[in-house]
Order: C-alpha cells, then structure tokens, then sequence
C-alpha cells in the first residue's frame, strides 16, 4: 500500500512538471515571438520615413505578437487627440507610453487591444522599450523633414538668383549650379559636375589660366563670344571653407552686364555726336562761305577758257573737289542738325525694304552679288518718314554691298551673299542686314558710328553713311547694333517700335 500510495504521488509530481515545463515551454517561444517581433518593430523604426508610415510598420510587426488591435503615435501638443483615444478606454483595453527625447516630454505611443486581454507586466515593459525607440525614430524623422525643407528652401533661394552661379572645387571645377547657370552657359545645356565652370560658362576658347589669375584678386571683367556680338560679364569669387572638413570651395558669379556696357557705349558716343554735332556745324558754316565763293570763281575761270586750253582738266578737277568738299559739308550740316518731321506714317517693312532694293538693283545686278529677302510672313508697321528710313536702309545696305564687292576683287569667283530678314520680338520690328564681306577688326568697332571714322576711302566716300542711319534709326525711336567677325562678314540690327495703328497717321 505504501509503495502504490508513493507511486501515486511520483506520478502526480511528473505531471505537475511536465505541466510546468509545457508552460515554460509556451513561455519561451512566446518570448522568443516578442523578441523577434520587437527586432522587426526596431529595423522597420529605422526604416520609416514619417509618422504614419511608422504606425503602419509598428502595426504589421506587433499586432500578432502582441494581439494589438491597433497603434497610434500622438504628440504632446495635441491634446484634443489624446483625450479622444484615452476616452476609448472603457472599449478596449489601453497601454499609454509617454516618450522623452532628453527629458522633454514629446508625445504619447498608444498600443490598444481587445477588453479580455489586460496587458501584462512583461508585455508593458516589451512595449515600453520599443517606445524609448520610437521616440529616437521621431527625433531622426523631424531632423531629416527639417533638413530636408531646409535643403528645398536653400535650392528655390539658389535658383532663384538671376544671376549664373557655380559652386567649384579649389579647381574651379564644377560641383553644383544654379538655374541661371545652366540656362545660360555657352552649351546650352545641364553643366555636368567635374568640368571646368570658366569653359562651360564662357566656352572652351577662354583662357582658363588667365582667368584664375585674375580672379585672385576678387573679381574681373570676362567676355563670351556668341553669334551676334559679345555678352560681358563682371565675374567674382568667393572662397567659402566646409565645416568640420578640410575641403574648400569656391562660389562664381557671372553678373551679366552686357546692357550696362551698351548703355555706356551709347552715352559716349552720343556725348560724342553732340560735340561733334556743334562743332561740325560751326566749321561747316565758317566753310561754306569761302568755299561758294571758290566755287563760283571757279566756275567765272572754266567759262573763260577755251576748250582746248591745257588747264581746263585742272580747273574740271578743282570744281570736282570743290564739290566734293560741299557735299561732305552738307553731310555735315545733316548729321549737326536734328531732324523733325510734320507726319509721321505707318510703314509697311516688307514695302520699306522692296523699295530700297529697288534703289540698289543696277548696284548689284552686274556685281555678281546675291542679295536673298527672307519677308514677315504677317504685315509688320513701324511709325516713321518713309524717305528717311529708306535712306538708313539704303547707307547700310551700300556698306554691305561695298564689303562683298572687297571680296570680289580680291577673288572673282569669290559667292558675294547679302541676306536681309525681317522678323519682330516682343513690341520690335527687326530687320538684320548680314553679309559675308571680310568683317570688321575689333579695334574697330567701337568707332564705326563715329563720323570721323571710316574704313573706305576717303577719296570715294564721306564716311558717314553708318552714322547717319543711326542718328535717323535713333530719331525714330529705335536702335542700330553692328556684329562683326573678322573673316566671317557683318550683321547690322535694326529694332524699331512696332506700329499700333496700322496705316493710321500721326503728328509729332
């Protein structure tokens, strides 16, 4: 009986262990759940990229494990949120974990499961590890939201700028630009990052070594040659030191003044006409006098001289320069004198143009000279004196016709080309006059407006056939830019206001 009695109680003993060793058992592998649930919710903490990316990560990661019905992520300040879930309470069951970033309360992490399950001990301080992690993820999260506004802010204020701007190396190769820059670089398109900022912006004929040298000083003056004419540019750097890095930079400005530096050709050379103005008309007048009265004995000397006389060439040649010398006072007189015109008409351009070919067809029919007319496809009208137009367009149309015909005697075979277009931008008439005579050397472009300046011969011209068209294009409100390129012919532009009142007319 004792034995049987022992027997009993072992057998009771075994079954009492083998029920604690079961639990431990279903303990443990639900330990290990949570461990391994609690891995996951700290590699998807890492990963989450805002708020409620985070709850939805922290969902799919604790909802088995845990048996949580949901899980909300509030912050402190929202405190009409938090008593809303917190009202929740009598429903379900409810966990709050507040979170501390550096002891400052930031929030509340709600975790939320049905009424029959009571959180227990061991699951509470599960969930309040994981919620020392959450509080990390949402101090990363809203320094990386925060640098990231930061960097869109800083990169709408950089392209902003109208300025071109670079950032180089110490190399002054490029690592990042602006809009403008990339815009507006002699490519045309996106600077990629490594090349040399100077060649990209300013093309690959610029001298790199140069520049750099120059730019030493702060800041200098650089051009940028394109089809028609030259863009300036005031170039400055900047050199700026990375922190906590021993890497430098350096920050390229191209402030564009090619409009400062027209503008300021344009008040010299008007300082200069007004100057020239008064004193040509003061000489002129003081001329005139003598040289009718030269003239006129001249005239008495011819009409009594036989015609076989052996001076009469000698007189005729006198006369010849006499009037040479009248026709260039006259010249004179018109450049010194402002012009007013009672009525001022509109134009059509395309009829303005026809009839100053028309005034240079014998010119060029027998020089071998292709002159080629691209018309406005629309009627285009400008407000002016017809007579005076068609003698601008006529002076820059005989300097065209004069370069090409240089080329032709240098060479007879040689494709003399004039191209005239006319188009319109914005509230302008254009007309371009391009040719491909020799060009104009750079020294002298500055002086082709001025009237005592010329590049024919004297013996043969005035020299004041550009100057003249100007001060008739600048009269009627418009204006006259001259591109050159030795070896590569010359366009001259014409801009003039475009009428608004097609065939109406006006007085000035």
């Amino acid at each position: 009986n004792k034995l049987l009695e022992l027997k009993k109680d072992l057998e009771k003993r075994i079954k009492k262990r083998e029920g604690n060793i079961n639990k431990a058992k279903q303990k443990l592998v639900l330990t290990n759940r949570r461990i391994q649930a609690m891995h996951e919710a700290l590699i998807a903490l890492n990963k989450a990229v805002s708020l409620t990316n985070m709850e939805t990560l922290l969902n799919e990661c604790l909802s088995e494990a845990f048996n949580l019905s949901w899980v909300r992520i509030v912050f402190a300040h929202q405190t009409e949120l938090i008593a809303h879930i917190k009202s929740s309470k009598d429903k379900q069951n409810l966990l709050s974990v507040p979170l501390y970033m550096n002891s400052d309360l930031i929030g509340y992490c709600f975790y939320a499961r049905s009424k029959e399950k009571k959180f227990t001990k061991d699951e509470k301080d599960f969930l309040t590890q994981i919620s020392e992690t959450i509080a990390i993820a949402i101090d990363r999260i809203s320094k990386k939201e925060l640098s990231e506004k930061l960097k869109r802010q800083w990169e709408i204020t950089f392209n902003a700028i109208s300025d071109p701007i670079c950032i180089t190396d110490e190399n002054y190769r490029i690592v990042q630009t602006n809009q403008a820059f990339t815009m507006r670089n002699s490519k045309g398109t996106k600077a990629n990052t490594g090349l040399n900022a100077f060649k990209v912006f300013l093309g690959d004929s610029c001298d790199v070594e140069k520049i750099k040298e120059k730019i030493k000083s702060g800041s200098m003056e650089c051009e940028r040659p394109r089809q028609e004419g030259v863009d300036y540019f005031q170039l400055s750097s900047h050199a700026i030191k990375l922190q906590d890095s021993f890497e430098k930079r350096n920050v390229l400005i191209f402030h564009d003044i090619t409009k400062k530096k027209q503008l300021e050709r344009q008040i010299v050379e008007s300082s200069k006409l007004a100057e020239l103005g008064t004193i040509s008309s003061s000489i002129a007048h003081e001329l005139n006098n003598p040289l009718g009265g030269m003239l006129s004995f001249l005239q008495l000397i011819k009409m009594d001289l036989e015609k076989e006389s052996p001076h009469r060439a000698d007189v005729d040649a006198m006369v010849s320069a006499g009037l040479k010398c009248k026709e260039i006072i006259e010249n004179l007189l018109g450049f010194s004198r402002k012009t007013y015109f009672e009525i001022s008409e509109a134009l059509d351009v395309n009829e303005l143009v026809d009839k100053t070919l028309k005034l240079s067809d014998l010119q060029t029919r027998y020089s071998n000279i292709n002159i080629d007319v691209n018309p406005s496809k629309t009627k285009l009208c400008v407000s002016g004196d017809e007579n005076q137009l068609i003698q601008a367009l006529r002076n820059i149309l005989q300097n065209a016709v004069e370069a090409v015909q240089q080329k032709l005697d240098e060479d007879s075979g040689y494709d003399g080309q004039i191209r005239i277009e006319i188009g319109e931008n914005k509230q302008n008439v254009q007309i371009t006059v391009s040719d491909n005579g020799p060009g104009i050397p750079k020294s002298q472009q500055s002086h082709l407006i001025n009237p005592l300046f010329t590049t024919k011969d004297n013996n043969q011209h005035s020299g004041l056939g550009l100057t003249i068209a100007h001060q008739i294009i600048t009269q009627h409100g418009g204006r006259l830019e001259i591109f050159s390129q030795p070896m590569a012919g010359t366009s001259v532009k014409l801009s003039l206001i475009q009428s608004r009142f097609k065939g109406q007319e006006t007085s000035f």
